[in-house]
């Protein structure tokens, strides 16, 4: 059982590490910018001049750079990012922002080293997505690699190409549990070989495609020589592409899988993430609540499952507006993401309500969590038509059991969160349930 230390569940998660440097001009814009960026765990930095400016960028440690393309001086922030950066063996992550929207300024940026633009005003939300993706993914998390293949050589020189080029890599050896290696590795791409002992590799990608969650899952085929018949259809084998693998010119096609593997996570970050919070959307936290309640089984471990409400958030709607209403949720997602652990899962389960999973995590654990997590929410002050009002929630929380299906999990969190709303909401009802009876008993804090 997983025991927790008094601060790991303040900003415990990669981005607490991250420093933003903002070379901004607009002072309530960078106030505004620093607090949204400080709550989702970033370190923010302001940059007041070109040298402070270029002298950061220089740092081998800085990661990313919020730079308005006219700082201090008109296309000022593009120069000196441009004449920095064209002499760096490092490449620090640039966004750059401008009122200014047309191709020969985005053009400028891109040439100077940007990664993105993004046009004022700033939308917070995709700012938001797009450093996950740029630093998460492409800089702190390594892309993964699922082998499924027969030939022991191969893929000995293979795991060897990955380490080499900071890669992670797995091998499925037992065919009969290629479905649950896919989710618990959560892989970009599937290298799939073409010759199995009882079974070809079109018919395993098949199988893997029959999966709803491994849809948009790119599998490539892999082949050792160039004698693959003209015919071959990937796609019809249930495949993306074919890959011919050269081990002593492999700089070109590594590139070529790297590139890859950042697509395929761009494209899920897009089907699974909600559009507002930016948390997983209503199917991807279901699925992962799944991946979790067969690996708590399997590991004969406990988690929690939380479902988490917004009291009287219509009156919110009602009183100043839907547009209000979507910043409440953002700051709650926002508040949710900057307290909960990396390994912790978060997502918005529809309307206003948000879903969370503690791996290993007990019902004593899970109480004191979601119950501070209650108390602070409760004090965030929201403002709107110059009146201050505060929002507070209703959790139902409910402890994983060997036998219990995920469905059941999710019925029982609903039905202690109605319990929790009928006895006036602003609390936390909680479950430990067996799969022997559906008798709930309750706990209410």
């Amino acid at each position: 059982m997983a025991t927790f230390k008094k601060d790991v569940r303040k900003v415990a998660s990669i981005m607490e590490e991250v420093t933003i440097y903002l070379a901004l001009n607009d002072l309530e814009q960078i106030q505004n910018l620093s607090e949204f960026l400080q709550t989702n765990g970033f370190i923010v930095e302001v940059v007041d001049s070109f040298n402070d400016l270029s002298e950061k960028l220089t740092q081998f440690s800085a990661r990313c750079f919020i730079i308005d393309t006219h700082f201090k001086e008109k296309f000022q922030g593009i120069e000196v990012a441009r004449a920095t950066v064209s002499r760096l063996t490092h490449k620090p992550f640039i966004i750059f922002t401008s009122s200014q929207n047309d191709l020969s300024l985005c053009l400028s940026c891109v040439r100077a080293g940007g990664a993105v633009f993004i046009p004022q005003p700033l939308d917070k939300s995709m700012l938001l997505e797009q450093l996950d993706s740029l630093i998460i993914d492409a800089m702190l998390v390594p892309y993964r690699m699922l082998m499924v293949m027969s030939d022991t050589k191969l893929k000995h020189k293979l795991f060897t190409l990955m380490s080499e080029n900071s890669i992670q890599c797995h091998a499925t050896d037992d065919l009969n549990n290629l479905l649950e290696d896919i989710g618990q590795f959560k892989p970009d791409i599937v290298l799939m070989g073409m010759h199995f002992e009882h079974c070809s590799g079109a018919q395993l990608a098949r199988v893997i495609r029959q999966q709803p969650a491994n849809q948009g899952l790119p599998i490539i085929f892999l082949a050792s020589d160039y004698s693959l018949p003209k015919e071959y259809d990937p796609i019809q084998l249930g495949g993306d592409e074919f890959l011919t693998i050269d081990i002593e010119h492999h700089e070109r096609w590594m590139a070529w899988l790297k590139c890859r593997a950042q697509r395929a996570r761009g494209l899920k970050r897009l089907m699974s993430r909600d559009s507002l919070t930016n948390l997983l959307n209503h199917t991807a936290i279901l699925g992962q609540l799944e991946i979790e309640n067969k690996r708590a089984e399997r590991q004969n471990r406990v988690f929690c499952f939380g479902m988490l409400d917004l009291d009287h958030f219509k009156e919110v709607n009602d009183s100043y507006g839907h547009y209000v209403g979507d910043i409440v949720l953002s700051r709650v997602a926002q508040f949710l993401r900057s307290q909960l652990r990396c390994s912790d899962i978060v997502g918005r389960y529809g309307g206003e309500e948000f879903a969370i999973i503690l791996p290993e995590t007990n019902l004593e654990q899970g109480k004191k969590v979601l119950n501070s997590l209650r108390k602070s929410l409760g004090k965030i002050n929201h403002s709107a038509n110059n009146k201050i009002f505060n929002v507070t929630v209703s959790v139902g929380l409910v402890e994983s059991r060997r036998g219990l299906e995920a469905e059941n999990l999710l019925s029982h969190a609903d039905q202690v969160l109605y319990q929790a709303k009928a006895r006036g909401r602003n609390q936390v009802v909680s479950v430990r349930v067996s799969s022997e009876s559906d008798n709930l008993k309750l706990d209410y804090i």
